[in-house]
């Protein structure tokens, strides 16, 4: 294992826990995220990615929009509960560094407050704009 990949289980694991103590009363509000799609103008049917996407807050509310969803996020804890709360989204146990999608899949890519926790940032940046269609 390298040194790398024991860091991200630690981090993934730090998510795990927090979540699984604080639950949603670690994120902003669900009204909190409107915001986000208002200002990307979404319109119905587009696909979206939410990197990082923690309990799915970001999908949960572009649920209301039509937008065929889909989010990753390192935390098994995160994932299993963002599952629950859109059922409908396709969401993955990922890291943001090494994106399980082809190129040009998504016509928005989100990443809420997450880069900065990330160990490689241009990576992770070279990945979200290869998944995002121009």
């Amino acid at each position: 294992m390298t040194v790398e990949m024991d860091e991200q289980r630690r981090i993934a694991g730090w998510f795990d826990r927090v979540y699984a103590r604080k639950g949603d009363r670690y994120l902003r509000p669900l009204r909190a995220y409107y915001v986000f799609l208002e200002v990307l103008h979404v319109q119905s049917g587009q696909r979206l990615l939410d990197v990082a996407c923690g309990l799915g807050r970001l999908l949960e509310a572009a649920s209301e929009y039509e937008l065929a969803t889909s989010g990753v996020d390192i935390s098994t804890t995160a994932v299993a509960e963002a599952q629950r709360r859109v059922p409908d989204a396709s969401i993955k146990i990922a890291n943001a560094e090494d994106l399980p999608f082809g190129d040009s899949q998504f016509d928005f890519v989100t990443c809420l407050g997450s880069l900065e926790r990330m160990l490689d940032r241009r990576r992770a940046l070279r990945e979200m704009s290869r998944v995002a269609r121009d």
